[in-house]
């Protein structure tokens, strides 16, 4: 609405005394729609529609805040948070689920789990992994009390990336991964937000780092099928990304160029160009065309992007290295921290030029 009809409206609602109840109301609608859209959030239609609604998830947030709806505000933000996850919004989202998670204990099990898990999403993300496995271990003890084995199998495809990458111990992560995977599939098969396609992505990464390139590839397109029986386009693209990276590493740069483009035009698709993730694939496509060096400003962008932000840089995490690696060893250490740095003092839009200019 414009603006003056919106105060005109908020006197008149002020004036009847019922204020109090409708925001109350809209923010019940809210949570109803953040719910519903929570299992599907990867799907590009869902995504969008959620987007379109985040103003009012954000006031019904704001109404609920400070303790006023304390379980209202548990469940929105518990819902709320693989869509503040797939835009990069950890601050956010963090602040969000962490006052939810205070003034929620009194809620039911299953969402306080639901609000642990992605509390630990957000605080990994911002770089405290200790607390993050903290989080994750409690959420977990709840997922199992109320019986949520949904619930479990995402939680352990959490735990592993933490083992992974703050640990570094593959073995175990590959363990916890593989466990995911097959509670997933004794729930529904590829049932959407089963999280098989997700797991079995993260899985052919760690085949990937470990060299075993032919193991990655087949559950790399094992995620694509599943991803796609799911609806889920934000998996498809990860799996078709994974499949480019292989190929790029096997120097089968055709190829790579071919996944690579298909990766991103899905991405555009969705309007998530905004996370590290989705423009990485776009780093991954000018690093395939030939270019390693537009492929390393666009890493120096998405670093200066973060560090302007706040966040922790995640040039040295294991699913991110081995790829970074490769742009060092075609264009050599001293120029690619010549071009990171030129990337890092890049705009936004700039970067998004530089993702452009990829696809043309």
């Amino acid at each position: 609405m414009l603006e003056t009809v919106r105060e005109y409206a908020v006197e008149r609602l002020e004036e009847s005394g019922e204020t109090k109840e409708l925001r109350r109301l809209h923010a019940v609608f809210c949570v109803l729609l953040a719910e519903n859209a929570d299992l599907r959030i990867r799907n590009a239609d869902v995504l969008s529609a959620v987007a379109e609604d985040e103003g009012n998830l954000r006031a019904a947030l704001s109404y609920c805040a400070g303790g006023r709806e304390p379980e209202l505000m548990l469940r929105l933000a518990a819902a709320l948070s693989g869509f503040w996850s797939l835009g990069d919004r950890w601050k956010e989202g963090w602040r969000w689920l962490d006052e939810a998670v205070r003034r929620g204990n009194q809620g039911p099990l299953e969402v306080q789990a639901r609000a642990l898990r992605g509390l630990a999403v957000m605080t990994e993300s911002l770089g405290d992994d200790a607390r993050a496995r903290t989080l994750l271990d409690e959420a977990l003890m709840l997922y199992r009390q109320v019986g949520d084995n949904g619930g479990v199998a995402k939680c352990l495809n959490n735990l592993a990336r933490l083992v992974w990458t703050s640990e570094g111990d593959l073995d175990r992560a590959t363990a916890l991964y593989q466990e995911s995977i097959a509670l997933s599939k004794q729930l529904a098969e590829h049932s959407a937000g089963s999280g098989v396609a997700i797991s079995l992505s993260n899985l052919a990464q760690i085949a990937e780092v470990r060299g075993d390139f032919a193991e990655g590839r087949r559950l790399a397109e094992e995620s694509l099928v599943a991803a796609r029986v799911e609806e889920n386009d934000v998996s498809v693209a990860e799996a078709l990304e994974g499949l480019a990276w292989l190929a790029l590493l096997e120097r089968h740069h055709e190829t790579a160029a071919q996944l690579a483009e298909q990766a991103l035009r899905i991405v555009l698709n969705i309007g998530a160009l905004g996370s590290a993730d989705s423009m990485m694939i776009a780093v991954l496509l000018h690093a395939s065309r030939r270019n390693p060096e537009d492929a390393t400003r666009l890493v120096g962008a998405i670093l200066g992007q973060d560090q302007r932000q706040g966040l922790p840089p995640w040039e040295e995490d294991p699913v991110y290295s081995r790829r970074i690696e490769t742009l060092k060893r075609d264009i050599g250490q001293d120029r690619y921290t010549t071009l990171r740095a030129e990337g890092a003092a890049l705009s936004w839009d700039d970067a998004v030029e530089l993702v452009a200019r990829a696809l043309d």
